[in-house]
């Protein structure tokens, strides 16, 4: 075994050393918990005036607004038709019951059976999903029966 250490091999090992010595330095210090997650001194302390600033966005539209076309997108079309022609932008707009269950009107009218609802939102760009389709009796596999085979290898593949 040969263990003598040339020139070239001593460089190409110090510069990785030194690189896995810097880049680690990095990964620890953003880390929280690790020693090295400790200010650097002569780092600004962090305060509200190092915050970065993002670029402008939209403003985002009101929650409670959302709230009141998704719950509308259950049952009420004309409520969902005006609200619409009001603020196109709420058509793919979200809300989260809890635990991140996040809900669109879309999805509010699929799982009620709500075809006129999800074909009126459908018609004015909501974004579709598979199972919604297959809420509303969209799916040829729903509609030609294969919809309980599919439930039926799912649940057996669940056992």
């Amino acid at each position: 075994m040969n263990t003598s250490l040339t020139r070239k091999k001593f460089l190409i090992n110090s510069g990785i050393a030194v690189a896995g010595f810097l880049c680690g330095r990095g990964v620890l210090r953003a880390q929280p918990g690790t020693a090295a997650s400790v200010p650097l001194a002569g780092a600004s302390p962090p305060s509200a005036d190092n915050v970065p600033d993002f670029p402008d966005h939209d403003p985002q539209i009101d929650r409670a607004r959302v709230k009141r076309f998704v719950i509308a997108g259950h049952f009420n079309l004309p409520a969902v038709e005006e609200m619409l022609a009001e603020d196109p932008t709420l058509i793919n707009g979200a809300i989260d019951w809890g635990n991140g269950d996040f809900e669109t009107a879309l999805g509010g009218a699929s799982h009620m059976g709500r075809r006129d609802i999800a074909e009126f939102l459908l018609a004015h760009n909501a974004r579709d999903g598979h199972f919604r389709r297959y809420d509303v009796g969209q799916d040829r596999h729903r509609q030609s029966g294969g919809g309980r085979v599919l439930e039926h290898r799912a649940r057996a593949r669940a056992a």
